[in-house]
């Protein structure tokens, strides 16, 4: 940040800060997106999310649109890896962020330049169209490629919402994790480490946790990801178990409505899922957590790094 671009503020502290908060904000923020596109559009961020999306795609090809319970399955996994990758990937870039620029922002604050608020909502801003765009082209591979709903385009959209606002929360924790902490190594390895317990707790790897430890799944913003995109994808439709009566073999048939081994059954209890895809009262739960998550999470984060940065 060239000081003489924020000398001369006038309004709003200027004797302090040497330029107005709207000032400071813009010119941080010019800064953020200069240095952010080289690293959020490189050649081999780029490539990571086409190549796995795509292979994620065909490793699933069009698996997802069946109505049975051995399409569920399979189509559930699907819907896990989507979240969990962006997830990931998510956290574990976000653990870096502060750490690397804490030099400068010692520095920088010791002289006065900026509010520290400035620079935080400008670091937050300049990663909104990185961060969405693409994450966005992973969701289209994966949605259209592995063949999850499209009864109604707002399928789509919807899974996308959740998405990516469960990438922003996971993001918002590796920030918090990297603030506090502030030793990248250190970090990882706690992030690790919870991440790992969310991921357990989330209702797919393990659906029966012992009742004295299963409170952890309410900490798990995975879970409750987990639990809207399961609505979005089985809300309303209608499964059927197919078993081969002598074989008690799962089958798939094409038209299993018609079949005589297929019956209708709930959802939820054939796979023991933590939540129903057909309760409506899980989806303002989960989405509430959720912002609730992001929020939270967002404001200690800045909490943190003035503590971290603060002027001696």
């Amino acid at each position: 940040l060239d000081p003489s671009s924020v000398a001369g503020g006038g309004l709003g502290g200027g004797s302090r800060w040497g330029a107005t908060y709207g000032t400071q904000f813009s010119v941080l923020l010019s800064r953020a997106i200069r240095v952010r596109r080289f690293q959020a559009l490189s050649k081999q961020d780029i490539a990571q999310f086409l190549i796995v999306g795509t292979l994620a795609g065909l490793f699933w090809l069009q698996k997802a649109k069946g109505n049975t319970v051995a399409d569920a399955q399979q189509s559930i996994g699907l819907i896990f890896f989507e979240l969990l990758f962006l997830s990931f990937r998510a956290l574990f870039t976000a653990l870096f962020t502060f750490p690397e620029e804490r030099k400068m922002l010692l520095k920088e604050r010791a002289s006065g330049m900026y509010r520290l608020s400035a620079f935080y909502f400008a670091r937050l801003a300049s990663d909104l169209p990185m961060d969405f765009a693409i994450p966005t082209v992973f969701v289209v591979l994966v949605y259209f490629i592995g063949g999850l709903r499209t009864d109604s385009g707002i399928y789509f959209f919807q899974n996308w919402f959740a998405v990516i606002l469960l990438m922003f929360v996971t993001q918002s924790f590796g920030l918090l994790l990297g603030t506090i902490v502030m030793v990248p190594k250190t970090a990882q390895t706690i992030a690790s480490v919870v991440m790992l317990t969310f991921v357990l707790t989330a209702g797919y790897f393990v659906t029966t946790i012992p009742v004295w430890i299963s409170w952890l799944k309410y900490l798990s913003f995975i879970f409750y990801g987990f639990g809207l995109l399961l609505h979005i994808e089985y809300k309303g439709r209608t499964i059927y178990e197919c078993v081969e009566t002598d074989t008690c073999v799962q089958r798939s048939p094409d038209n299993p409505q018609d079949s005589p081994i297929c019956r209708p059954v709930d959802l939820q209890t054939a796979l023991h899922l933590n939540q129903d895809p057909n309760d409506q009262k899980w989806v303002a739960i989960n989405v509430c957590v959720l912002f609730a998550f992001l929020i939270v999470i967002r404001v200690l984060v800045y909490y943190f790094l003035r503590k971290k940065t603060a002027r001696i």
